[in-house]
């Protein structure tokens, strides 16, 4: 599904990715592990195209296509989306509008009734309040813990093949992170979607379940292999990164 192949990129001439390859098969769940700098943001950044790291040299291909030659609006209908830590604010509409606009956007042909009480049972699952719908989508106007199940709603809602989730877990209370990790999980596992999730965090990782498991230090996936790789690693969440 998704091909990394020797991916170097760069931001304001600092080189923040060296050689790095991954390959996410249908049905996989990989998490990246990492300490702040490491470059687990910059390879979000180059998947989800945004215009902060520019690609050096290296390809990326997405069901058997460049990624790197489609927008990010392209990246999203062909099924790779995207959750971010810092939600954007969307002033003067509604939770509920907000998404009836992306759909439309999309030329989505489900019908609106079902999407609508599909909506509300999705919003329920996360934790959010049956009136979220008609809520303004400001995260001014909610919790940090809000927004963040909020990008998660849409996200689920959209039903990607491939979900990456960037550091969400950061400023979130220990319950919070434990109800968001269980939600992540649950979407990919009973969707059988495919998953990317980066977080510092080892106990988040170790609740999603995850079918690979990456080291991310200094540019690099400097380790690689299944769950067993986080047991290895202190509990302050940085990584010991020998093999032995």
């Amino acid at each position: 599904m998704l091909k990394i192949k020797n991916l170097n990129i760069k931001s304001a001439d600092n080189e923040i990715l060296k050689d790095v390859n991954l390959e996410v098969k249908p049905g996989e769940v990989h998490v990246v592990l990492g300490p702040t700098g490491s470059g687990k943001s910059g390879l979000v950044m180059a998947l989800a195209g945004l215009p902060f790291v520019d690609v050096d040299s290296g390809s990326i291909t997405f069901k058997s296509k460049s990624l790197l030659k489609q927008s990010i609006q392209e990246r999203s209908l062909n099924g790779l989306v995207s959750v971010f830590q810092h939600p954007v604010e969307i002033p003067n509409t509604t939770n509920w509008d907000l998404f009836c606009n992306i759909l439309k956007l999309r030329k989505d042909k489900r019908d609106p009734q079902d999407l609508k009480e599909l909506y509300n049972e999705t919003a329920e699952s996360l934790g959010l309040d049956k009136n979220h719908g008609s809520t303004p989508a400001d995260s001014d106007g909610m919790t940090h813990s809000e927004a963040i199940r909020n990008e998660l709603l849409i996200s689920f809602l959209l039903d990607p093949n491939l979900l990456i989730v960037d550091d969400i877990d950061e400023k979130l209370d220990a319950e919070d992170k434990l109800a968001v990790a269980l939600n992540i999980k649950n979407f990919i596992h009973t969707k059988r979607r495919a998953g990317i999730i980066f977080s510092k965090d080892k106990q988040v990782l170790e609740l999603i379940e995850p079918t690979h498991v990456h080291i991310m230090a200094k540019g690099q996936l400097a380790l690689s292999g299944n769950i067993d790789i986080l047991k290895r690693i202190e509990e302050d969440g940085h990584p010991e990164l020998s093999t032995s």
